[in-house]
This record gives C-alpha cells, sequence and structure tokens, in this order.
C-alpha cells in the first residue's frame, strides 16, 4: 500500500465515522485509532465547617481543599450547593508504525476538560472549558517516553468510582514526564522531579524548580490467578532556593504496595498503602508540601502515610457497587507551620450499564480533614453520573 498523507483532522474524522468495531484507519506503515468518553456530573455538596478556598472541589474531591474551622468558631456553611458540569469528558489518540525491522513504535495523547479549572468565560454565558493535556507517550519496545502516570502507580489498584480520583487520600496521582524501561514484571523510570515546599507564611506550597536530579522508581509486580500486587520504591532528592537565605537540599523516599485480588465471580478488592517521607506531591493530590523551612533555614521533610481499600461486587451482570475507604496521616516536627495532620473518606456507589459502553450511577462521598492546629472539618456530597464510552 503506498504511503498517503493526511491532515489529522481528517484521521480523526475517519476514525469517529469508522464502525465501533473497528479496530483503526490504516495510513500507509501507521494505524490510527480514537477513543475516550462522554461522561455527565451532577453534584450535590454540603460543606460543613464553612467554604471551599478553591472551586475545584466543586468538580470532583480534593482532599486538602475541604473547608475546617477551630472548635467554637462561627459556622459559615452555606448549606446543600448544587453544580453540575462535563469536564471529566476525554479522549485519545493513538497510533501504531510498523518499522523496516518489523518492531513498532506507538503514540498516545489524551486530552480532558480540566475538571478542577475554572471555566473560561464563566457559568453566565457559553459555559467553555479548555482542553488540558493528560498524557503525551512514545513507546518502543521496553521503553516509553512522555508525559503519562507514574511508575509507581498499579492502574489496577485504582477503585470504581464517579469521582474523578478514587479514594484520593491513598492514591498515587501524580502524571509527569519521564523515561522507562520495562522487562517483564520489571519498570525502572526516572521522573520529573518537583519539590513542593511549604513556608513559615499563610498561602500555597512553593514548587521550587530548584531539583537538579530526576526521582528514580522502580516497581516489581507479582501477578497470577488470584490477580496482583505490585511493590514500588520511590527516592527523590528534594531542593529549594529561594535566592536569599534557604539554600537546602534533603533526600526523601518511599514505597508503595498495591494490587488487585480477585473476590469471587466478577468481584474484587482493589487497595494500595504508601509511606515515606518527602512524598508529598506523590499522595492525596498534593495534600501536604514534601518538606518545609526549619528554624535554620534548612528544608526537613514531613513524614507521610496513605492507604485506601475499595471491594466491588457485581448485583447481576448489569448492575455493580463499589464501597471503599482512604486515610492519611502526616506528622512533622513542632517547628513545621500548619499542615494537613489527618484525612479520610468514605465512597459507595450503585452503577448501572444498561449496555456495555453506557454506564449511570449514583454515588455518596464523605470527607474529613484535620489540621495540625486543631482546625477541622468535613463534608457530605451526592455525585450523579452517566458515561459513554467510545
Amino acid at each position: 500500500m503506498k504511503n498517503i498523507t493526511l491532515p489529522l483532522a481528517t484521521i480523526i474524522a475517519l476514525s469517529c465515522a469508522a464502525s465501533t468495531q473497528a479496530k483503526g484507519i490504516e495510513v500507509g506503515e501507521t494505524t490510527f485509532s480514537v477513543h475516550g468518553f462522554i461522561k455527565i456530573d451532577a453534584l450535590f455538596t454540603e460543606y460543613n465547617d464553612g467554604v471551599p478556598v478553591a472551586g475545584a472541589i466543586d468538580d470532583f474531591y480534593i482532599p486538602s481543599l475541604v473547608p475546617t474551622r477551630a472548635a467554637g468558631s462561627t459556622n459559615t456553611s452555606e448549606g446543600v450547593q448544587f453544580n453540575s458540569h462535563a469536564k471529566q469528558t476525554r479522549f485519545n489518540i493513538g497510533s501504531s508504525t510498523v518499522l523496516s525491522n518489523g518492531e513498532k513504535v506507538k503514540g498516545f495523547i489524551e486530552m480532558d476538560f480540566g475538571p478542577g479549572s475554572a471555566t473560561s468565560n464563566g457559568e453566565k454565558t457559553t459555559n467553555r472549558s479548555g482542553v488540558d493535556l493528560r498524557h503525551a507517550v512514545i513507546t518502543y519496545d521496553k521503553w516509553k517516553f512522555g508525559q503519562t502516570w507514574t511508575n509507581a502507580l498499579n492502574g489496577s489498584a485504582i477503585a470504581e468510582t464517579l469521582d474523578f480520583f478514587a479514594l484520593s487520600e491513598g492514591m498515587i496521582d501524580t502524571r509527569q514526564m519521564q523515561v522507562r524501561y520495562t522487562n517483564g514484571p520489571l519498570s525502572v523510570s526516572l521522573e520529573n522531579p518537583e519539590t513542593t515546599v511549604r513556608l513559615n507564611a499563610p498561602g500555597p506550597d512553593t514548587q521550587a524548580d530548584d531539583s537538579s536530579v530526576p526521582d528514580l522508581i522502580a516497581k516489581y509486580g507479582f501477578k497470577d490467578n488470584w490477580g496482583n500486587v505490585s511493590v514500588a520504591a520511590i527516592l527523590r532528592q528534594l531542593k529549594y532556593n529561594d535566592g536569599a537565605n534557604v539554600d537546602s537540599t534533603e533526600s526523601a523516599a518511599g514505597i508503595s504496595i498495591a494490587g488487585r485480588i480477585n473476590a469471587g465471580g466478577k468481584d474484587d478488592i482493589r487497595f494500595q498503602i504508601t509511606s515515606g517521607k518527602g512524598l508529598g506531591r506523590y499522595v492525596g493530590l498534593g495534600l501536604n508540601a514534601d518538606a518545609y523551612v526549619d528554624a535554620n533555614n534548612e528544608l526537613a521533610t514531613i513524614d507521610q502515610t496513605a492507604a485506601n481499600i475499595g471491594y466491588r461486587h457485581f448485583w447481576n451482570e448489569t448492575t455493580r457497587s463499589t464501597i471503599g475507604y482512604a486515610i492519611y496521616s502526616a506528622d512533622a516536627d513542632a517547628g513545621a507551620p500548619t499542615y494537613n495532620e489527618k484525612s479520610q473518606s468514605i465512597h459507595a456507589n450503585l452503577l448501572f450499564s444498561p449496555m456495555p459502553k453506557l454506564t449511570l450511577g449514583g454515588e455518596f462521598i464523605y470527607g474529613k480533614l484535620e489540621k495540625s492546629n486543631g482546625n477541622e472539618g468535613d463534608m457530605n456530597r451526592i455525585q450523579f453520573s452517566a458515561k459513554y464510552t467510545f
């Protein structure tokens, strides 16, 4: 077959028009495919101890944004609020090219519409959402290059929830640039470093951009008829230079064990536990920074442990439920600025798939946050979703 050059828009249009049974569109030696889903969410949320400082939590559950207040202080809760959006909708383009040596080089790009990000012109008018890059990856043989989920993540351990980040307190949820080598059950990666620092001042954590050594992650997996379990080790260099008083480097490390265990029939148990120091941006959607600046103008790490477990049960061929629990705890020296000390959440849902590519469902979410200064707060949410996969 002769090589044919087609604009990307034409390729996408042809892919979308193709039969659902088609495996892809062949153009020369390259096969293209387009997949994704449309997801509609409606959320009823009650923040019991104040008003969120950022609206991203209105789109999905972010533990660090749960409003808190001191015991005995005035409750500024605004009651139940309703929010709806389609920003979790995503699409991806995959390609596979056969080389002269018979090997294949593959590409994968995935986008969504920025859940957690403000709409570009507000809900009062046309409610536009920007397109955000999720993945951009090149794969050849045992090598992978580009932006994707960190090697420390075991994707099969993610619980099936309607919330965008399932059981997020206990999840490793970082996407970043990396180079990864995989040989059977072993994978090793060098990943883009970034040190987040909590300063002795109010405000968001600082992203230092000072690290000079990539994060090193090694993961080994065990798989059999019973399911799978992976063990991942994370090694990092934390570095912060403010150009004035602080020029400090500190090491960080952690371990993560995750997996999915078959529980009879189609049921399964999914779990993950991660523990270490200086893992702030890897767990819990950044519940804490990697480190803080102590009284000697040196970096000091925050110890963190995060875990979750979810049980999925199939009531019949079309109906299933997941109930899950996530917990997070952190510990730092007495001189540390206020940090998020504990967080936990419960998720329970009922999902119905009248056809394989369509899922309708409802989910209850309860989340609680406790800070090191004694402030605490919780929230309740009921979420309804409709999802069509193509």
